[in-house]
């Protein structure tokens, strides 16, 4: 499976596709994209669609990953992120990829085990699961492969993934452990007593 993490803004987007292949996990290529702060917001919106297309082209990733926006302490920031990523949803969209959102305490979840933590820590996260001698040359392209790598990992503990991997038998046995609404407990079944006058003449 091969996803592409994408950290969106609208001055440098961080990219980074992984692949896991038969149980291991390697980056194909990160990058940035950066734009001139003095272009006009329109036309750095068209660049980072048109490179983040040739990404896409170029890999054909299965599934994309982006950050969820939330308002936090910084409104304006927030804004700016969602601009960067409603680009990378239309460019997703154009190559026929389904995208996936995670928000940053999710991803921090997936990684280290903590949703609260430090962003060295995720960033020597990535260096460590992807193998890499030296970590990735941009905090943009770090924060990119760790989205792809938090799809990948919620795609590995999927339930029905999982099941597929197990003996029929022990399918068909989760498959009947279904949560059930509280039964009341009901009495043994006894025999009705026919009063005599009732059972009628022997033939």
């Amino acid at each position: 499976m091969r996803v592409l993490g994408i950290d969106p803004g609208t001055r440098a987007v961080g990219y980074g596709v992984v692949e896991d292949r038969d149980g291991g996990l390697r980056l194909c290529e990160a990058g940035t994209i950066r734009l001139p702060e003095d272009r006009e917001l329109g036309d750095r919106l068209v660049a980072i669609a048109d490179a983040l297309g040739r990404v896409l082209s170029a890999w054909a990733p299965e599934a994309a990953a982006v950050e969820n926006v939330y308002l936090g302490r910084n409104p304006r920031a927030a804004l700016v992120i969602g601009e960067g990523r409603g680009v990378a949803l239309l460019a997703a969209a154009r190559a026929g990829v389904p995208v996936c959102g995670y928000e940053p305490a999710r991803l921090k979840r997936a990684l280290c085990g903590n949703g609260r933590a430090a962003k060295r820590q995720v960033q020597a996260m990535v260096q460590a699961l992807l193998e890499l001698e030296t970590p990735l040359a941009s905090d943009h392209e770090a924060d990119a492969a760790a989205l792809a790598l938090c799809h990948l990992r919620h795609a590995r503990a999927d339930l029905p993934h999982a099941r597929r991997a197990l003996p029929e038998a022990v399918r068909r046995a989760l498959g009947d452990l279904r949560p059930r609404g509280r039964s009341r407990k009901r009495r043994p079944l006894r025999a009705r007593r026919v009063p005599r006058a009732d059972r009628g003449d022997p033939a």
